[in-house]
């Protein structure tokens, strides 16, 4: 059974009548079908657990879920930090006048990446000297 184009090809009640059939009796299935069949069984059987569709009866996250969130959250800001940093120190460094509130900074940021081409470039290429 190396294609799978027969199960792919197939409207899905097709395939489910099929499967009822072989529930009933494997031999009155295709060899190649009851071989697919069975290894759904298999699958299905061998400990495979369905998730809640939602993490909660109450939509409230795990805690697991929660964790992995805050680091992510705590990750993105700190790549911010150190884009922001990046950006600004060359011109902090040459002038006073270059000190810039991070409110400001922010909104520098923001309009600069408005022109997605150009922001693109250039964070690359800012990555490639970090």
């Amino acid at each position: 059974m190396k294609d799978f184009q027969f199960i792919t090809s197939s409207h899905p009640s097709y395939i489910e009548n099929l499967y009822h059939d072989f529930s009933r009796n494997p031999d009155s299935v295709d060899p190649d079908m009851r071989k697919f069949f069975e290894g759904f069984d298999f699958a299905v059987s061998s400990g495979f657990e369905k998730q809640p569709a939602v993490p909660s009866v109450n939509g409230v996250a795990g805690d697991k879920l929660q964790k992995e969130l805050k680091a992510a959250e705590e990750k993105l800001l700190e790549t911010d930090k150190k884009l922001l940093a990046f950006f600004f120190t060359t011109a902090a460094s040459k002038s006073e006048e270059a000190k810039l509130e991070f409110t400001n900074a922010f909104n520098a940021f923001r309009a600069c990446k408005e022109d997605s081409a150009y922001t693109q470039k250039f964070v690359n290429d800012s990555f490639e000297l970090l």
